[in-house]
């Protein structure tokens, strides 16, 4: 696994093999086993922008390979994906739970919740399938998020 490098300030702890990027994360892994659920860390990821070619022509600093290095000028080269790996997935009673444990944000964050709420009720609308999401920032908010789970019906 590689280093995360958008992490700042984290303590890497080994949990049943795993290796989380955060203490929250790791505790946030132990609560839910604890609580009955079957978390996995990192496992699934979400596309919320396909990679595309532009028409349009753009004019920009980029780092071109063949020169290696930054250069001024038409930018022809691929818009990648955006896509989104949250830390923990679960179902429960036929709905995917997805906990997000964050401790500082960076930059990219908002951006990326913001299009996978957008993404999750397209998601619903058209399958039917009903996903939770949780931002937790601590210990607390974990146990209170657990209490919402459980009372789904």
């Amino acid at each position: 696994m590689s280093e995360n490098k958008k992490v700042k300030n984290a303590s890497k702890n080994i949990v049943d093999g795993i290796e989380f990027k955060s203490l929250l994360e790791s505790r946030t892994y132990q609560k839910l086993k604890d609580a009955g659920f079957s978390p996995e860390y990192e496992h699934l990821y979400f596309n919320l922008m396909d990679s595309f070619y532009p028409y349009s022509q753009c004019f920009d600093r980029h780092y071109d390979r063949s020169l290696k290095k930054k250069v001024f000028g038409l930018n022809r080269f691929k818009i990648q994906a955006i896509t989104y790996t949250p830390d923990f997935t679960f179902t429960y009673n036929d709905r995917l739970i997805v906990i997000e444990c964050k401790g500082k944000e960076n930059d990219v964050y908002p951006i990326k919740k913001k299009l996978f709420r957008r993404w999750m009720d397209k998601y619903t609308h058209l399958t039917g399938v009903s996903i939770l999401y949780f931002e937790v920032h601590s210990l607390g908010e974990l146990e209170e998020s657990i209490e919402i789970i459980r009372s789904l019906n």
